[in-house]
């Protein structure tokens, strides 16, 4: 069990809004979450977009490994030390946004995960690049030593039978990434270890007999926020916590495990064909999408 007190030292602006919802439950003999959801006004019910026009969907999600959660929601009936439980979480994500602490995503996925809902959430994938410089780094190298020669392999494949003008879309599998506590303590909490891909649509042209190719790419994420029996978690001011902890709430049917999904804007890059020195890359600059 977490010690409030250690928790209160830290949040004392939590204290009135926690006491005003431990008095609703109270006065109620089984207290519908939507309660709850109203009271914390911050639990988040936020649903992915539909995706770019004219570019692919992300790929269907990788399957879970062997033992990735905590099974089945509301595989038993919640009891009394659960919703104290519960309770108790409920002032984390107040620590977590805290000038102490400052993580505002893990805060967010916290509140989504005790909101129940188990609806998708989306995350600012822009932002994970910009505040995690090695995942960055990982999504640049992939696009260029794999996901782009892989592209121009297609094309020239199809320039052998299909003349220009002609497009594409194009798809890679799922890679990985784990955001270490040391990169973003941030990222860490609200993600730890995800998938990412890289989608495109291709633009084939030929004008005056130069043959280019224009490659407007995204990069999708997704990761399942869920609780792993024999696996454990460093909470700030808290220590460290096993997952069955919160796991116990899922089974409990009184906080819900969810995916998370993220696209960014597309960027374009373009290349010149010549059949001898093969690719050759066009200098231009990046050009945004907004993204939906």
């Amino acid at each position: 069990m977490l010690r409030i007190g250690k928790i209160h030292t830290i949040l004392l602006e939590a204290e009135e809004e926690a006491a005003r919802l431990f008095r609703e439950w109270e006065d109620a003999n089984t207290p519908p979450l939507a309660m709850a959801v109203k009271a914390s006004a911050k639990l988040s019910l936020e649903q992915t977009g539909t995706g770019t026009p004219g570019l692919p969907l992300p790929p269907i999600p990788p399957p879970p490994i062997v033992g990735d959660g905590a099974g089945p929601h509301g595989q038993r009936q919640a009891t009394d030390k659960d919703w104290v439980s519960w309770r108790e979480w409920s002032l984390i994500p107040f620590l977590a946004e805290s000038f102490l602490i400052q993580q505002a995503d893990a805060a967010r996925h916290m509140r989504h995960f005790l909101g129940n809902s188990g609806q998708d959430l989306t995350v600012d994938v822009e932002r994970m690049l910009e505040e995690l410089p090695k995942f960055r780094i990982a999504v640049s190298d992939y696009f260029e030593h794999v996901f782009t020669p892989d592209i121009q392999k297609e094309v020239e494949y199809r320039l052998a039978t299909q003349s220009p003008p002609f497009s594409f879309q194009y798809t890679s599998p799922w890679q990985f990434y784990y955001a270490h506590t040391s990169e973003s303590p941030n990222w860490y909490h609200a993600v730890g270890g995800f998938s990412y891909a890289l989608g495109a649509e291709v633009i084939v042209q030929e004008v005056g007999g130069v043959v280019t190719i224009t490659i407007n790419t995204q990069t999708h994420v997704f990761d399942r926020y869920n609780w792993d029996p024999n696996k454990k978690t460093d909470i700030p001011v808290l220590g460290e916590i096993k997952d069955t902890t919160l796991g116990a709430l899922h089974q409990a049917g009184i906080a819900r495990e969810f995916e998370i999904w993220g696209q960014t804007n597309a960027t374009s890059s373009e290349f010149r064909f010549d059949p001898v020195q093969k690719w050759v890359p066009i200098p231009l600059p990046s050009i945004s999408q907004p993204s939906r």
